[in-house]
């Protein structure tokens, strides 16, 4: 009985581990000076837009 216990529950446990469908997010904050603010906005907008055209589509990745 002991066994199938623990059976059941390292299944249920690796069940969440090694899920795939769980969204991930990573978000990393840094001061940017005032005078490249726009330059970094139209270099985001075209990186995401490549990642968009690759086939990752909007709600995938984003930088």
């Amino acid at each position: 009985m002991k066994n199938h216990i623990l059976l059941i529950f390292a299944v249920f446990i690796s069940t969440f581990a090694f899920a795939q469908n769980q969204e991930r997010l990573s978000v990393h904050y840094f001061d940017i000076p005032q005078s490249m603010e726009e330059e970094f906005m139209k270099f985001n907008k075209l990186l995401n837009q490549e990642i968009e055209n690759a086939g990752f589509g909007k709600n995938f990745y984003k930088i």
